[in-house]
């Protein structure tokens, strides 16, 4: 219920902004679920461990007239859940267990669409943050990770009538940098221990179609697909203990249900 009246008062609060900033605005709320499959590697190449789960995800967002054909865009995803996690104590002994998976993408930018056509071009910037919690299962024990980036994302996008349909169909790279990881080993006698994180890059696309109108808007079905890779990160220190951040892969999967309307 506390998140739910959180998504509310989330979304109101975007409307009052948008409304103040412009009168041509369009604003949009949607609920869905996210495949995540997300795998990490030793440095023989074999895997290390891997998590695979639906996670449930909401969203906000926000679009506005900023200058001709240039709009401002804001935009607000949290995806969390609990997923199965398939993998290896440092010892190596097989060891299955369940994670709790919190993320978050806060991201700001621009939107030309140049003439009339019916192609536009998108730039983001913003932040982004995963507490991923490990739950202890007899094998190993609980560990808590936070991982926060900084965003920078491009990306192309098209809209028009397909066999009847309006439907919009967007294609992107996204760049994670300036990455951190702190993992806590006060569990293990040890203490909280920082590690910088290689860049991660993805390509995502993005279909939405309209499903139908209503009086207070438009009804809108969206799926978006991403894979990203990262490289090994630096290694990071806890006291008297060494960590690194392993190779990692993250193949998402986002089906969501969209309420959009304009004025």
């Amino acid at each position: 219920m506390k998140k739910f009246l959180l998504f509310v008062t989330a979304f109101f609060n975007l409307y009052a902004l948008a409304a103040h900033v412009s009168a041509d605005t369009q604003l949009q709320a949607g609920i869905g679920k996210t495949d995540m499959s997300y795998k990490e590697f030793l440095r023989d190449g074999s895997k290390f461990n891997r998590e695979d789960g639906w996670l449930n995800t909401l969203y906000l967002g926000a679009a506005s007239d900023l200058y001709n054909n240039i709009d401002w865009i804001l935009t607000f995803e949290r995806s969390s859940g609990a997923v199965a996690y398939t993998g290896q104590s440092q010892s190596g002994t097989p060891s299955d267990t369940t994670t709790d998976e919190h993320f978050r993408t806060l991201l700001s930018g621009i939107r030309w669409q140049p003439g009339a056509g019916s192609w536009s071009l998108l730039l983001n910037y913003g932040v982004a943050d995963w507490q991923r919690g490990i739950r202890p299962n007899g094998i190993t024990g609980e560990l808590d990770e936070y991982y926060r980036w900084r965003i920078l994302q491009a990306a192309t996008a098209w809209q028009g009538e397909l066999s009847g349909h309006l439907i919009r169909f967007e294609f992107g790279y996204t760049r994670r940098m300036d990455g951190n990881i702190e993992v806590n080993f006060r569990p293990y006698g040890g203490r909280k221990g920082n590690a910088e994180l290689a860049d991660g890059h993805s390509f995502y696309t993005d279909l939405s179609l309209p499903l139908f109108t209503t009086s207070v808007g438009d009804i809108l079905l969206s799926w978006r697909y991403s894979k990203e890779r990262a490289a090994e990160s630096d290694k990071g220190n806890a006291g008297t203990l060494e960590f690194i951040q392993p190779r990692s892969r993250v193949v998402n999967s986002r089906f969501m249900l969209l309420w959009q309307f304009s004025f």
